[in-house]
């Protein structure tokens, strides 16, 4: 199969399996935009009205641009963790390349996650903050984390293939980003240079403070880590997509035994 035709399938699954399960819900696709604002009036409420340790004027902004791309993240490693396992008796019929379920799973949330992007700019420019050339960095900035969602996603779905166990862990990992990422606190206000470099070493982190320096200072700094962190995760991809041509039987011997 051609790489056009593999990417046409995935994306034809990808939707089929978005409009089906917009069918089985009242609202439909109202959820694609309402689930990300409930996200948000929630930590507003929490961190702003009950507990002050909001940024007062601006954090609903500041929290949207943490939340968001934090939900797009946890949504894609969460769904397709399980995208291999889920899929077993379709693996028991037909032969398919094991990689192929966590890749629809990522277009099937990139594709959720669309209305959420498009009512964050909207959000961000009807708080008087103004487009300027910085905003052209957003490109690459999504770009990386779509690459790491990918990463991630396949490492998961592959690991939890051989141990089933680790579909608990995952999202317990993943509630720690979300509360080391700086998703409603700002990386800026850590005092201590080392400590603040070694939360920025998490991509999450680095890609949250990122999208706030464009979106409300107007400005970009990272260039260069954010061409470092490409790198690392062209790499990654590179050896994951070797690790399940060389375990792609072995995968497909595990579920169906599990």
């Amino acid at each position: 199969m051609s790489i056009l035709n593999w990417i046409l399938l995935v994306d034809t699954n990808a939707r089929m399996r978005l409009k089906a399960e917009a069918s089985r819900l009242y609202l439909g696709w109202a959820w694609l935009a309402i689930e990300p604002l409930l996200w948000v009036t929630i930590f507003y409420l929490v961190f702003e009205v009950l507990m002050s340790r909001g940024k007062g004027e601006g954090f609903i902004i500041f929290l949207m641009i943490g939340k968001i791309p934090f939900l797009w993240f946890s949504k894609s490693v969460n769904r397709s963790s399980n995208s291999i396992m889920s899929n077993r008796q379709f693996i028991g019929k037909f032969y398919t390349p094991k990689v192929y379920f966590p890749y629809v799973a990522v277009q099937q949330v990139l594709y959720q996650q669309r209305p959420a992007f498009s009512i964050l700019i909207l959000s961000v420019l009807l708080a008087g903050y103004t487009l300027n050339a910085a905003w052209f960095w957003l490109l690459p900035l999504l770009t990386l984390q779509y690459l790491l969602i990918l990463l991630l996603s396949l490492v998961a779905a592959l690991a939890v293939a051989f141990f089933e166990d680790l579909k608990i862990l995952i999202p317990l990992g993943i509630l720690f980003l979300m509360f080391t990422s700086g998703i409603f606190w700002d990386v800026n206000d850590i005092a201590d240079h080392n400590i603040k470099n070694l939360v920025l070493a998490n991509p999450l982190a680095f890609l949250l403070d990122a999208y706030r320096q464009i979106l409300i200072k107007g400005e970009f700094v990272g260039g260069y880590r954010l061409a470092v962190l490409l790198a690392i995760m062209l790499i990654g991809l590179l050896l994951i997509h070797y690790l399940y041509g060389k375990l792609d039987t072995k995968v497909a011997e595990k579920v169906l035994n599990s």
